[in-house]
């Protein structure tokens, strides 16, 4: 009621609904060991299973990526948010706490169900639980600004950094040269295509001769 705008809000309540319309849906978190096991291994197949595993950046389209998030994921330090529709997920997000915050760096959802916003729905009922049941104290996205599609659920944002690391001073500089050179080239393309869509943006009334 605070952050979201109205036309956003009308938004979520309608992937709400239409998700409701399709079958039962509720939010469960699995932290006990057994069930957050199992959670995990879902939500390793349902981002193998979507752009993610077409484009080999899943952690199953590499063994030691698989090992890895099967180790560093583990029951006490990580739990899982599952967005269930009559019992099955369909939307499913990692966190990993430390203190009283929980960062949220993964998250995947059933492509099958895309035009139906499963992704969008686990993140607005995500929110409504952090306010109802203070499960953390705080929630960190993870995630750049930019790179965040529920940015305007938050009601806050946090400065962050790039540390450059390397084996020598020039090799340091290089890596800093390539990054600044990727995020200027970023901005103009963003730029770019801003230009071309403000070119064939239809007149809004008949121009006078």
């Amino acid at each position: 009621n605070q952050v979201l705008s109205k036309n956003r809000l009308k938004d979520v309540r309608r992937t709400m609904r239409r998700l409701g319309e399709v079958g039962q849906i509720s939010l469960e978190f699995a932290e006990e060991p057994a069930l957050y096991q199992q959670r995990l291994e879902e939500f390793l197949a349902l981002e193998h299973a979507g752009w993610k595993g077409e484009m080999g950046t899943s952690f199953l389209s590499h063994p030691e990526d698989a090992a890895f998030a099967r180790a560093a994921y583990a029951p006490g330090l990580s739990s899982m948010a599952s967005l269930l529709l009559d019992g099955k997920p369909i939307a499913m997000k990692l966190f990993i706490q430390t203190g009283d915050t929980a960062f949220s760096p993964k998250i995947a959802y059933d492509e099958s169900y895309k035009k139906l916003g499963p992704g969008m729905a686990l993140e607005y009922l995500l929110i409504e639980d952090f306010y109802a049941n203070r499960r953390f104290e705080a929630v960190d996205a993870a995630a750049t600004a930019e790179g965040h599609s529920a940015l305007n659920f938050f009601n806050n944002q946090k400065p962050m950094a790039t540390v450059i690391l390397g084996r020598s001073g020039w090799h340091v500089a290089l890596l800093a040269r390539l990054h600044d050179a990727r995020r200027a080239l970023k901005v103009w393309v963003t730029a770019q295509k801003a230009r071309r869509a403000e070119k064939v943006r239809p007149a809004t009334e008949p121009e006078k001769a």
